[in-house]
């Protein structure tokens, strides 16, 4: 049958993992199964990949430990932690990472093990642990370097530039991101497989979103369309999400609040269509208070609550703090009760985790509260003040 159909193999790949499983014939379920979990991880059948991804893992326990099953092994793993990330569960990734960078360092594999540091950074930034997350990103674009390939270096450059946007040190982020724009802009024309994002794009749209707390909102939003751009083009759903959650974060923080609307709701359509719950909080973030600035207060918590109990479900300390603070923000407009408390809390937990700027805002949110006069404070890296949206009018800076 695999002779016969041997320039089919791929698009039979879900056929033949199951008669493989079904007979218990492990090492062709280990080959059928790789494939066929990669071919559903292409076409973001996420909770299809993770079955068959799950038989790799178990068939490996049955077949004798030699360079070829670990590489498989590391293969199987890589692959599971996309689908995985992608429904938004980043402590079994982070697993995943962990058992591949194990397996890479007992094969010999430093070039594999640089690479599993880049996916290490990025989801130890989702986490919350900051002070990890750049070290690892530290050491991945060093390593990166060292191989002289343009795409890695982006991967990597994104990895280390998005913890330190989370760490708030805007100018640095700002610096290591632009260091790789342009290879990052060729990048983005082509899909790069390792994940449901394609990094060059993200490291434009991270890009995106610090040019606009540094000011340079013009710059951001031609940036972030230039990545929905690409997005579109390669027909990614997760590029295409993500964009538009950059292009409505600066819509947004340039007043046009309309424009914000119109794109994050389509954002939001499509990432929940395809299952990208990674996205849909960082859209949230900036959909919640667009509607509350249009007068509609309750639908934008009603959507921040959702996707601070989404992010709290699945361990998205980062994305689930700063969509606290959003929401923290919007209550204030309307004095709520027990905002004191809440914005104590929060402050407590960006102090924590590394969360400077949301620490400074938390900051002035509780001097605001007890009724301080709060001026424009330096931010964490020296730069401006971190700009967030008042939901009785304008932009206002947060100390």
């Amino acid at each position: 049958m695999q002779q016969r159909y041997a320039d089919r193999l791929d698009g039979l790949a879900e056929e033949f993992a199951r008669h493989a499983i079904a007979a218990e014939v492990w090492p062709e379920t280990v080959r059928h199964a790789l494939r066929a979990g990669r071919r559903a991880n292409s076409r973001s059948a996420w909770q299809a990949a993770i079955g068959f991804l799950e038989q790799v893992v178990a068939a490996l326990a049955h077949l004798p430990r030699t360079p070829e099953t670990i590489a498989q092994a590391i293969a199987a793993r890589l692959e599971l932690r996309i689908a995985v990330v992608a429904i938004g569960d980043v402590p079994r990734m982070m697993n995943c990472l962990d058992e591949a960078k194990a397996l890479t360092e007992e094969a010999g594999d430093t070039a594999g093990a640089a690479l599993i540091d880049i996916r290490r950074c990025m989801g130890l930034s989702m986490l919350g642990e900051i002070a990890q997350a750049v070290e690892a990103g530290e050491r991945a674009l060093v390593a990166a370097q060292a191989t002289g390939h343009a795409q890695t270096q982006v991967a990597a450059s994104f990895a280390l530039g998005q913890a330190l946007y989370w760490a708030g040190a805007l100018r640095r982020t700002r610096s290591v991101l632009e260091a790789s724009l342009e290879p990052a802009r060729e990048g983005a024309r082509h899909p790069i497989t390792g994940g449901p994002g394609n990094p060059p794009l993200l490291l434009m749209t991270c890009l995106a979103r610090t040019l606009c707390l540094l000011g340079d909102k013009p710059r951001a939003l031609a940036l972030a369309h230039e990545a929905g751009h690409h997005g579109a083009a390669l027909q990614r759903s997760f590029d295409r999400a993500e964009a538009a959650a950059a292009i409505g974060t600066v819509e947004l923080a340039s007043g046009r609040v309309d424009a914000a609307i119109a794109v994050l709701e389509a954002g939001l359509e499509l990432a929940r269509a395809n299952e990208h719950w990674l996205v849909v909080p960082m859209i949230a973030l900036a959909l919640g208070p667009a509607y509350a600035a249009a007068g509609d207060w309750t639908r934008g918590a009603a959507l921040l609550e959702q996707a601070i109990r989404r992010c709290a479900r699945h361990g998205l300390v980062t994305m689930g703090a700063q969509c606290r603070f959003s929401l923290l923000s919007m209550h204030e407009s309307v004095s709520s009760p027990g905002l004191h408390e809440a914005a104590a809390d929060l402050h407590g937990l960006a102090r924590r985790h590394g969360f400077r700027f949301l620490e400074e805002q938390a900051r002035g949110l509780l001097r605001r509260l007890s009724g301080e006069l709060v001026t424009s404070a330096p931010h964490a890296d020296g730069g401006c003040g971190h700009v967030t949206l008042s939901w009785t009018g304008g932009p206002r800076e947060v100390g």
